[in-house]
């Protein structure tokens, strides 16, 4: 009987919107039911009250004979299963609908949340695809002009490479790429038709190369194969799968359309919501610099929002030292000169001035390479300059110069190291324009380094950040880990990186390891401006030491063998050997002729431990300009006072100490004196009464009677 009422209880605590979207009745009708539910509860209390009186009538009666009495029970019995069975009314049947009208509204109620779910589902991938669209189409296009290298693709690189940090070129870049691609795949389709037939040129060797170098050239593409000119360009005959060759293309087309359709769908959203587009582009839009502190879950938040715009460049200049490590060649020390040029500038505010230059450098250096991976076409017939028959260029010089050649190719595959650092180089250059707009600094905090002449040890300005030294939670613990002990690892690193290699260039990082560990106590207390002096130096060492690594590769990949006869001493000195694949260096054959076994350093010529130092130094020098270092010096400044305090405590104990033992030791001689001195007086006493007895002997001897003397009292 209860359960209808209660149902509707339930229904009643729903939300306003969905009782009214599932549940759209009147109010008139909801009365009506309320009275059936009341009617059929009153007439089912009827009913029990009739039988409880049937039942009070049985028991006033008299006793009667069997036959009445089996005649009453039967007839009582009758009237209980009249009033037991129940009755096909309407009242139930109503009370039945009622329960499925329940059933039905919640399973609506339950559908439609499903629904806000859904769209809420919807919206978040929307707006996901939203943020890395640019970097997912970048991505694909210029993979597709690296595995296809062609001057058809060249527009591609290009137009990307620069649209990329110049956010306001993006949309012509993708309309320009749009329509080239239409182009590609038109003059493709049209290149496989059978009245196209493409002219083969087949070069031969000129007569100027002497025999030994006819047979060494005989092997390059330029003299061996035949060439066309249509796939310089970017064309070629396929009839056989011609979905298969034009199927990049056709997914860089649908890609540029689903970005446009991306666009329109998020800009139409906005327009009929009335909605502004979000100040930032991050995915947890209710976390922002106040819950940093909260907790590891909102912390964790945080770092998926604006890990980039608080650790961007440090990411950048490690893509940096990453390009270097893995090309070692000529762009290489370029990409070092230009490293050492940006960290010379020292303050992020002042990088920031000249990072649309760096990142401007950085797309004419990929369009440079490309265009020299593509080289002068086979169908010239013309070799080049250090091709000639009076160039002296190895082999191995020209693979690390990055030149064109038909024999030592260029490798494509290198561009792709400077195509992330120039999509992170663009990013950060978007962070550096966020962080001059006040919406983006109220939500991600300020990136504000912290006053390099402030003294951190007596610093009694209020500081933003909260203490976390005594550790109330374990964002707090990894606080004082990353905080308080980083130092040391990092010297740990530096000391590692210094002893695991046999090199003039690991004796810098023993000698500032050393330092640091005899100093460094002292050296955090001192001002900021102080400590980033010693700290920068350390960094500059590291760079240059990686520099002079890329710049001395040359020799260890180009002019290996000769080192190797005449100039062993250098390569071990300097750990020389070659750390890139893809360079022809026969040391076995050099070091059976010579007589001579010099050994290559293999594992110790990289910069791999260079590289984890750089990374874990600029992750120091972050320490050092955070708010948060200041808690770590106030409290090894407080245990230094506590600690000086205790050892004047203690010294004022061993004092007071040996101030008591002094006087103990004077008590005790003085009472020793005191016995000395009673000691004196009885041998004086004993040896004037033995003088007396000798002088009374000597005059009863000569006849005289003897004279008692008076007797002395004892002073004992």
């Amino acid at each position: 009987l209860a359960e209808p009422t209660a149902s509707l209880e339930d229904l009643t605590m729903l939300s306003a919107s969905s009782v009214e979207a599932v549940l759209p009745k009147d109010e008139e009708e909801q009365e009506e039911e309320q009275q059936q539910s009341w009617g059929s509860e009153n007439k089912k209390e009827q009913q029990l009250v009739v039988v409880m009186d049937t039942d009070g009538n049985v028991s006033d009666e008299k006793p009667k004979s069997l036959s009445d009495q089996r005649q009453s029970s039967t007839e009582e019995s009758q009237r209980c299963s009249t009033a037991t069975e129940p009755e096909p009314s309407t009242e139930q049947s109503s009370d039945l609908k009622n329960k499925w009208h329940l059933v039905v509204d919640r399973l609506t109620v339950l559908f439609l949340k499903f629904l806000e779910y859904f769209h809420k589902l919807q919206l978040f991938i929307w707006w996901l695809v939203e943020i890395h669209v640019i970097k997912i189409i970048s991505c694909y296009i210029v993979m597709v002009c690296i595995q296809e290298v062609s001057l058809l693709n060249y527009v591609f690189l290009a137009s990307w490479a620069f649209a990329l940090p110049y956010s306001q070129y993006r949309p012509l870049a993708s309309s320009v790429c749009t329509v080239w691609t239409c182009v590609i795949i038109v003059c493709k389709m049209l290149y496989q038709l059978k009245t196209i037939e493409p002219h083969q040129y087949k070069c031969t060797i000129p007569d100027t190369y002497t025999s030994d170098q006819q047979k060494e050239i005989s092997n390059s593409p330029l003299y061996k194969n035949t060439s066309d000119l249509g796939n310089w360009v970017g064309l070629k005959k396929d009839n056989q799968n011609l979905l298969g060759y034009l199927r990049n293309h056709l997914l860089m087309l649908a890609m540029l359309a689903f970005e446009v359709t991306i666009y329109r769908h998020q800009l139409y959203f906005r327009l009929r919501n009335k909605l502004s587009p979000p100040a930032a582009r991050i995915i947890f839009h209710d976390i922002t610099r106040q819950h940093l502190d909260i907790g590891i879950i909102s912390f964790v938040k945080y770092f998926i929002n604006y890990f980039f715009y608080k650790f961007g460049l440090e990411t950048c200049l490690l893509l940096v030292v990453n390009v270097i490590g893995q090309r070692m060649d000529f762009y290489a020390m370029v990409h070092a000169f230009a490293l050492i040029v940006v960290m010379h500038r020292r303050r992020r505010k002042a990088i920031a001035e000249i990072w649309s230059k760096y990142c401007f450098f950085l797309a004419s250096m990929l369009t440079i390479q490309y265009f020299v991976c593509i080289g002068i076409p086979l169908a010239a017939c013309k070799d080049y300059p250090w091709r000639f028959p009076n160039s002296t260029t190895d082999s191995n010089v020209i693979k690390w110069l990055y030149v064109p050649d038909f024999q030592m190719k260029p490798d494509p595959y290198f561009l792709i190291y400077d195509f992330m650092l120039l999509l992170c180089a663009s990013l950060q250059r978007q962070v550096f324009d966020d962080e001059n707009k006040a919406a983006v600094r109220i939500m991600a905090g300020d990136n504000v380094e912290i006053c390099r002449d402030l003294d951190a040890a007596s610093f009694s300005v209020h500081n933003p950040v909260p203490d976390f030294i005594h550790c109330r939670s374990y964002l707090d613990m990894l606080k004082v880990i990353m905080f308080s002990y980083l130092f040391w690892f990092v010297l740990t690193i530096i000391f590692i990186t210094g002893t695991t290699r046999i090199s003039v260039f690991c004796m810098g990082y023993l000698v500032a390891c050393f330092y640091f560990l005899l100093f460094g106590g002292d050296l955090l207390l001192k001002p900021i401006k102080k400590i980033l002096h010693y700290w920068d130096f350390l960094i500059a060492y590291n760079i240059f030491v990686i520099t002079m690594k890329n710049i001395l590769s040359i020799l260890a990949c180009g002019y290996i063998t000769s080192l190797m006869q005449n100039h062993c001493w250098l390569i071990q000195f300097f750990s020389l050997a070659c750390t890139i694949k893809g360079y022809h260096v026969n040391t076995a054959q050099t070091s059976q002729s010579s007589g001579n076994f010099c050994e290559l350093p293999k594992d110790e010529a990289g910069i791999i431990w260079d590289s984890i130092c750089f990374a874990f130094l600029l992750l120091q020098r972050r320490v050092f300009m955070s708010y948060y270092f200041l808690h770590v010096v106030a409290d090894i400044r407080a245990s230094q006072i506590l600690a000086s305090r205790g050892a004047e405590l203690f010294q004022a104990t061993i004092v007071k100490a040996v101030k008591a033992r002094l006087e103990e030791e004077s008590k005790s001689v003085e009472q020793l004196k005191r016995q000395m001195d009673r000691i004196k007086v009885r041998q004086q006493k004993f040896k004037r009464g033995k003088e007396k007895m000798l002088s009374l002997a000597q005059e009863s001897a000569s006849g005289q009677t003897p004279v008692r003397p008076e007797e002395e009292d004892d002073d004992d």
